[in-house]
């Protein structure tokens, strides 16, 4: 009797308070040590009195991720999910002998999911309403969110809506209204959510549970598919129809949306690349994030970023497949199966079987094996689904009696494990937070704490890189940034942090440290293969390959790459440089041209930024440096023309605008800007002369007419002038100065 209790207890407990503690949390960092949920999770059932035996596909299955984990550098964190998914799955499938047992455990998990459902709207409505604040959220501006993403929010409460349509249809009375509520209430927060998997998740639950209610009822054919089609375009209008519904619509196909569809199949197709290098076995647990860079499709780069780490393929049927090779995934099917065969049954057993297809669906949309509060329950709802009946003979040991003693020892073992990675999660934390704020002895100290309990973690090791070089240690920052990169050898970042370091130490004792040469050519290429859109391994690995008179090397690195690398002055000389070795002296001239553009600019932006804070003097000394050093700068030109008239230097300001003329002879600028001074200096001959050239720049331009009237009224010629500023007002309506000007004229 006591270890029945037991068993159940393994089940409801958790199935409450993973989704309360981390909804409940409000923060995203509650997810940050899920690893450590897993392992303490795991240690729990190895202890606690249950079953000791499991279907051969199981056992099959978690021997294929025991093996895979072995091929990796990370070996107990990447086997926690399956080895706690595996022992959940054959408790819960014991259990599930019971129906009794089944409808208290649906019920009670519902239950919870409308709470959750009820918090995260009570929270949006309080920030939006209260405070104007909306809740923690790292992926744009969502109306709701919780369980730190609003993702994470949706497949959760996918996973349940069928189960609540379910307990409403059985109920009656009261009992049945508020099922009914419930699922209302939890319907509203997957639409709140604005999570793309999650709707579609809910969509595809929905829809089934309506085939299925219509077949028991005996209908079929058109019966079945016109109520349901009926439903389903009601709420598609309803959303079109409802601004706050039609933006998550908008964010399942822009491709500039973060994790959208249109980026998530390109994850896939990059996915599909690796898995096509190692398609029967895989290359291991958890190695998909390591080795995912080396086949991600460069729009993904360009879309996100270099410094995107994707830690899951948001796909985990693929992931699947990519770290277990197709035998794996064959074996995982396999221990579903059983759970989705009986979708169309009424009670527990229908409601099961709906639950698992809707997170089948968030499989395919998102990464939902690996999270604790998701995760969890479709190994659970997969063992009640599976339950066997009486003398069955499929299973086969998991636990055998005579290993106990080392299933506890294994046990203490990952407990001792959980509680490294949570300490060092902490002491991550705070080394990141100190290195942020440039305390390199803090920093330092933290995160080699943070190394030493956790070293198989890449990102432990980043941060110590960045620390020391903070305290200027450069030969232990290369140390931890190799580390780093032996745990993720793709990582962009990370290769250009080790080559830039190799690139200094070769920069200072350039004939002695060819090594360190060759070892940062070696890291540029792979952060440029990862990253084709980053400037700073284009630009060195040019210097350092022209060094070495490695002629095909810099073909790699400077040819022209993307359309859309972003130009530094460094890219263009460097460019110039090889440019000129290969004997093309043209191009490399327009390189250095191309150089002191973007060089000059960058020097007239504070000019620029004196003369908008009103600073003239300032204005003028940048401007006049700027012309004086790149004199073919036309900006630099036009800059100090303005200061200059300004400060009521019309000379200075003529000869300005004479070379701003002279580089750009279609500069509309210039002549009107000429015109004005020859007109404020009664010289209308000039004026005339400015002003017709403008003319044949652009005839329609209202500053043109503007200069034409005022030249007209100092002429005498008054009808003329008003015509010219009347066509001011065409061209411009509401021009201050034409408006002004014309009610002078006409005495208003």
């Amino acid at each position: 009797m006591i270890t029945m209790l037991v068993q159940r207890l393994a089940l409801l407990v958790p199935a409450a308070l993973l989704p309360l503690a981390i909804s409940f949390t409000w923060a995203v960092d509650a997810l940050a040590p899920k690893e450590a949920a897993w392992l303490l999770t795991g240690a729990a059932l190895m202890v606690l009195p249950g079953p000791g035996s499991a279907p051969w596909p199981l056992a099959a299955f978690l021997a294929v991720a025991a093996a895979g984990c072995l091929r990796g550098p990370v070996t107990v964190l990447p086997l926690a999910p399956w080895l706690v998914g595996a022992l959940l799955f054959v408790r819960a499938r014991a259990v599930g002998r019971h129906l009794g047992f089944t409808r208290q455990y649906l019920a009670w998990t519902a239950g919870i999911a409308t709470l959750v459902a009820a918090n995260g709207i009570a929270q949006a409505g309080w920030n939006s309403i209260v405070t104007g604040v909306r809740l923690i959220n790292p992926f744009g501006a969502r109306i709701l969110s919780t369980l730190g993403n609003p993702t994470f929010l949706a497949d959760y409460l996918a996973l349940h809506l069928p189960i609540l349509m379910t307990l409403a249809l059985d109920a009656g009375g009261m009992a049945a209204a508020g099922w009914w509520g419930a699922t209302g209430l939890t319907a509203t927060a997957i639409l709140l959510s604005g999570s793309k998997g999650g709707q579609l998740a809910a969509l595809t639950a929905v829809a089934l549970w309506l085939v299925a209610a219509q077949r028991r009822a005996g209908r079929r054919g058109a019966r079945v598919a016109l109520p349901t089609v009926a439903i389903a375009g009601l709420a598609f209008a309803i959303v079109l129809a409802v601004p706050a519904l039609r933006a998550p619509l908008d964010r399942w196909t822009s491709g500039a949306q973060r994790f959208s569809f249109t980026q998530r199949l390109d994850m896939l197709r990059g996915t599909a690349r690796l898995i096509g290098t190692a398609p029967l076995f895989g290359h291991g647990t958890g190695q998909l994030p390591v080795l995912f860079p080396q086949t991600q499709p460069a729009t993904l780069t360009r879309s996100l970023g270099p410094t995107l780490s994707v830690n899951h393929a948001h796909d985990d049927w693929a992931e699947v497949t990519a770290d277990l090779g197709l035998i794996g995934l064959v074996l995982f099917l396999a221990v579903l199966m059983p759970g989705w065969r009986n979708w169309q049954e009424a009670g527990p057993g229908g409601a099961l079987s709906l639950s698992l297809l809707a997170m089948a669906v968030s499989m395919g949309t998102n990464f939902f094996l690996y999270l604790p509060s998701s995760g969890f329950f479709l190994w659970v709802h997969a063992g009640l689904a599976a339950a066997p009946s009486a003398g069955n003979t499929t299973d086969v040991p998991l636990i055998p009696h005579s290993a106990r003693r080392a299933i506890r020892w294994l046990a203490l073992l990952l407990c001792l494990k959980a509680g490294s990675l949570l300490v060092s999660t902490a002491e991550y934390h705070f080394g990141a937070e100190a290195v942020d704020r440039g305390d390199g002895i803090t920093s330092v100290g933290r995160l080699q704490k943070a190394v030493a309990l956790t070293p198989e973690n890449r990102h432990p090791w980043q941060y110590l890189g960045r620390a020391y070089e903070i305290r200027g240690d450069l030969e232990n920052s290369l140390l931890a940034y190799r580390r780093a990169l032996a745990l993720a050898p793709w990582h962009a970042i990370t290769n250009l942090n080790v080559g830039r370091i190799d690139r200094q130490s070769y920069l200072g004792l350039p004939l002695l440290r060819h090594g360190a040469r060759d070892r940062a050519l070696d890291a540029l290429g792979r952060a440029l293969a990862a990253s084709p859109w980053m400037t700073e391994p284009r630009v060195w690995g040019g210097e350092l390959s022209l060094d070495a008179g490695r002629m095909d090397l810099a073909q790699h690195f400077l040819g022209d790459g993307p359309p859309d690398v972003p130009p530094t002055p460094g890219w263009h000389r460097v460019r110039a440089r090889w440019l000129d070795a290969t004997g093309n002296a043209r191009g490399a001239a327009l390189e250095r041209g191309r150089a002191e553009d973007l060089e000059g600019r960058a020097v007239l932006a504070g000019a620029e930024s004196a003369l908008q804070a009103g600073n003239l003097g300032e204005a003028a000394r940048v401007a006049s440096d700027v012309t004086r050093r790149w004199p073919r700068l036309a900006a630099g030109w036009e800059v100090l023309g303005f200061v200059l008239h300004a400060q009521g230097q019309a000379a200075g300001a003529r000869v300005a605008f004479m070379h701003l003329a002279q580089l750009l002879p279609d500069s509309i600028t210039a002549q009107l800007n000429l015109a004005t001074i020859a007109l404020n200096a009664r010289q209308p001959a000039a004026a005339e002369r400015y002003l017709g050239r403008a003319m044949l720049i652009d005839a329609s331009h209202p500053e043109l007419h503007l200069g034409l009237a005022r030249l007209r009224l100092s002429q005498g010629r008054r009808e003329e002038a008003l015509g010219e500023y009347r066509r001011t007002l065409t061209l411009a309506p509401g021009h201050p100065q034409a408006a002004a000007e014309l009610a002078r004229l006409e005495g208003r």
